[in-house]
């Protein structure tokens, strides 16, 4: 719905014309149907950094990371767990980044780009 709508706008038609503010609206319209959507709330964290809004993509991703590790048993899919591990590099989280990769090579240890990931925020 709302937040695919967004992603839209971030992605194939981001040189529309009032792309942001449509993608801003899209995920104002999904938070307020559920302000506790993960896919959301890593998409508007996604949105604050591309617009340099660290602090508040903060504050979101660890929001998300709590849906993460809440479902440590269930987990998120794993490309969910992959985005907001990426997206916590961006921010210089390392040391969270590597605790949700870690839930993800817990649950598949054969996923090969969950390791380098996970390796790279190790490094880093």
């Amino acid at each position: 719905g709302y937040t695919a709508m967004a992603e839209l706008y971030m992605t194939d038609c981001c040189d529309e014309e009032q792309a942001e503010q449509l993608c801003e609206a899209n995920l104002q319209s999904a938070m307020s149907l559920d302000s506790d959507n993960g896919d959301t709330l890593q998409c508007l964290a996604n949105l604050r950094i591309l617009r340099d809004r660290d602090e508040e993509a903060g504050k979101l991703l660890d929001k998300v990371m709590t849906h993460i590790f809440r479902e440590s048993g269930n987990p998120y899919n794993t490309d969910f767990c992959k985005q907001t591990a990426r997206l916590l590099m961006e921010l210089s989280r390392f040391a969270d980044s590597a605790k949700v990769l870690e839930v993800v090579v817990a649950h598949m240890e054969e996923n090969v780009e969950a390791w380098y990931l996970l390796a790279y925020a190790h490094y880093s």
